[in-house]
């Protein structure tokens, strides 16, 4: 009978071992990496610094940087890697790790909304009349202009100037992508993508995408401060006509702060990138473009990011899934920071992206609009300066 008891308990009990030898080693793991990357970091802080930005000469700030500056600013940014896993090198980030998204996700969230998984209050909403009402105000969908996109001849063309864009995916020449997340690189939608669109991803990530369908001559991995060209003709309206016009596509990748991962086992072994995009037409000015992806806010990241790259005519800035502020501020900006990055680089105008689809987070699903219009208000913005668009609908901007 004691040896049966003991054979009971022996499961539990090396689970137990397991368990702690597990979180032991990985301790351990975190302790070697998290000292590998704070004396990197203090190092690149130590032998490239960065250009103080003067608030009253913003003119002559953006896209002004030296030769020595732009090397300083590169080498800061590096990419950093340890153990084949990349790493984070904007100051403010620490390393969280497994634990503390279980802590979230079972204690946190059990205490404050009594169940491990919460949609933000969306299908509640959606069960009373009032609820239906503030859905369709902050989420509207607007039927596609297709003549304002692509005009109303036999030929659809783009318009004769400046930038449009539209929350949608049709006609679409070139994809970037931010990292690996599901939210961010949905495979489902590849086969829908044109078979002739080129397609601009992380290091380390084609290999997702040539899997999927993609021909690997179609995609082009970037490491953060690397760019791509591409030259391509694009139809345009003129003259109540249309013509073809040639067109010099730029791409350069830029650091985030974020992580990336499919599976546990494939943590950081890919990049994150945001994107400063540049398009060159010869008969125009150049529009400038930046794609935020997903970041935490790094004032001295995105300030650099305005030194080499800005000004920008467009910005697209992430403003939701940021509660709680404990674990998600350093992976994912609140409108207050995506207002702060909107105003770093030097984006003349932009829109609000990552919220109204995707719920991961604790604030309610209408909090990102709201947040937002504080935060423009608290800075001295205008609505415009940063502002949620409808689904569907054509956005004009002047270059």
């Amino acid at each position: 009978m004691e040896v049966l008891r003991a054979l009971g308990r022996s499961p539990g009990r090396s689970l137990g071992y397991a368990l702690g030898a597990w979180a032991g080693a990985w301790g351990i793991f975190y302790l070697f990496q998290e000292t590998h990357r704070h004396l990197a970091l203090r190092v690149r802080q130590r032998n490239y610094p960065l250009q103080s930005r003067d608030d009253q000469n913003d003119a002559a700030w953006f896209g002004c940087a030296s030769e020595k500056e732009r090397a300083n600013i590169i080498s800061r940014f590096a990419p950093l890697r340890f153990c084949g896993r990349y790493l984070n090198v904007t100051p403010e980030w620490r390393e969280q790790g497994m634990w503390e998204w279980i802590w979230w996700k079972v204690v946190h969230s059990a205490l404050y909304h009594g169940r491990f998984g919460w949609d933000g209050g969306f299908a509640q909403d959606e069960q009373t009349e009032e609820g239906r009402k503030k859905i369709e105000a902050l989420l509207p969908v607007q039927p596609l202009d297709t003549e304002r996109l692509w005009g109303s001849g036999t030929e659809p063309a783009a318009p004769a100037s400046g930038i449009t864009y539209t929350w949608y995916i049709r006609n679409i020449d070139v994809v970037l992508v931010s990292h690996n997340h599901f939210d961010h690189l949905d495979l489902s939608i590849v086969p829908h993508i044109p078979r002739h669109a080129r397609w601009v991803v992380p290091q380390n990530v084609a290999p997702l995408l040539v899997r999927s369908g993609v021909r690997p001559e179609q995609i082009t991995e970037l490491s953060w401060w690397e760019e791509a060209q591409t030259a391509f003709r694009v139809k345009v309206q003129a003259d109540g006509g249309v013509r073809s016009a040639g067109r010099t596509l730029r791409v350069a990748a830029v650091p985030a702060s974020h992580w990336s991962a499919r599976t546990p086992l494939d943590t950081n072994k890919s990049l994150w990138n945001s994107y400063a995009v540049q398009v060159q037409a010869a008969d125009e000015a150049d529009a400038r473009l930046f794609f935020c992806g997903d970041s935490g806010y790094s004032p001295s990241l995105f300030q650099a990011v305005g030194r080499l790259y800005g000004p920008f005519a467009l910005a697209a800035i992430p403003i939701g899934s940021y509660e709680p502020r404990w674990h998600l501020g350093l992976q994912h900006m609140d409108p207050r920071g995506s207002v702060c990055v909107a105003r770093d680089v030097g984006a003349r105008t932009s829109f609000a992206m990552h919220w109204g689809t995707w719920n991961m987070s604790d604030e309610r699903w209408d909090d990102p609009p709201k947040d937002l219009a504080q935060a423009l208000q608290l800075e001295r913005l205008p609505t415009a300066f940063l502002r949620t668009v409808p689904f569907g609908a054509t956005q004009s901007v002047s270059v």
